[in-house]
């Protein structure tokens, strides 16, 4: 059954944009006092990113609240991201994942019409998906839209754990570019990914540890915490890729304390809790999701300053 999802050999071959490797800053969504998307703030974030040395930005992901957000929120923010990072040659990919496909579809409309480099797609979340269901997902985006795409490979928000078969599918599908895997298993998820070389590029997350262990054969981290940190991630990430390994033990430790900062209260809140801290206000997360409570707050300013 999971062979008459395989693509053809030829369509497998084609390739769209440049490959996708680096620093790729996970923006968190600005929203004013009344509740609205702050566009303003949105791209005062998007210059802090590029400051930071952002090689890529990533939009309305979750920890952009993208399932809070309308389409209309969505294309604006696209649209944004890509006026102020395509003269600079950083790229753009949109959060595009979603419950129904026809969102989907349509997120990933938007995201091309703003001139998106790609999207970034999660295996149907809640529901438990089987291989069948998760390669047949892609597929069916990928056949609609020529929108290359980042696989999120993040079980701790579908429930799903990618197996080799998976990601090898996965790496077959025309449009599929790219996995980021959110899970401390990334090495040999690396490995396993790394047999489909020159089709897909993986991508390691910092919101997931250990953070002194060398990349095995990874493009690139996807980063929550670049637009809070200055140039940090950065500086860890390339001392990480060259093998630098006194650089890497010495910006280790303060990588584990950003990291355990999100054990405060959800990603969206613990993000725009640490850019308040820098007089950086991009208001709180929207309903169902609450700022951090002022316990936590005090915890988080022990953290950062501690550390």
């Amino acid at each position: 059954m999971v062979d008459s999802l395989r693509p053809s050999p030829a369509a497998s071959a084609v390739r769209f944009g440049d490959p996708w490797s680096g620093v790729f800053a996970v923006l968190v969504t600005p929203f004013d006092r009344s509740g609205a998307a702050d566009f303003d703030h949105f791209g005062a974030l998007l210059t802090r990113c590029l400051a930071g040395g952002a090689d890529g930005v990533i939009v309305a992901d979750i920890p952009g609240e993208g399932p809070m957000l309308t389409r209309v929120e969505r294309r604006a923010l696209y649209a944004r991201a890509t006026a102020e990072c395509a003269p600079r040659g950083v790229a753009v990919l949109a959060g595009v994942s979603d419950l129904r496909l026809c969102d989907i579809q349509a997120h990933c409309e938007a995201a091309l019409e703003a001139g998106c480099q790609g999207g970034v797609l999660l295996p149907p979340p809640v529901v438990l998906p089987s291989v069948r269901d998760v390669v047949g997902l892609f597929v069916s985006v990928s056949r609609a839209h020529p929108l290359p795409l980042m696989v999120d490979d993040a079980p701790r928000r579908t429930g799903v754990h990618l197996s080799a078969e998976a990601i090898g599918l996965l790496a077959e599908v025309p449009m599929v570019q790219a996995l980021r895997v959110a899970t401390p298993g990334h090495r040999r998820r690396a490995v396993v990914a790394g047999r489909h070389a020159g089709r897909l590029a993986v991508f390691a997350c910092d919101a997931v540890g250990p953070f002194t262990t060398p990349p095995t054969g990874l493009a690139g981290i996807t980063s929550v915490f670049q637009q809070a940190t200055g140039r940090l991630v950065r500086t860890w990430w390339d001392a990480w890729n060259l093998g630098a390994g006194e650089v890497v033990e010495r910006l280790a430790p303060a990588m584990e304390v950003l990291h355990q900062t999100l054990g405060l209260g959800s990603q969206p809140a613990v993000l725009k809790a640490m850019l308040a801290e820098q007089g950086f206000d991009v208001g709180d997360p929207r309903p169902p999701l609450n700022a951090l409570p002022a316990t936590a707050v005090l915890r988080l300013q022990a953290l950062l300053r501690d550390g």
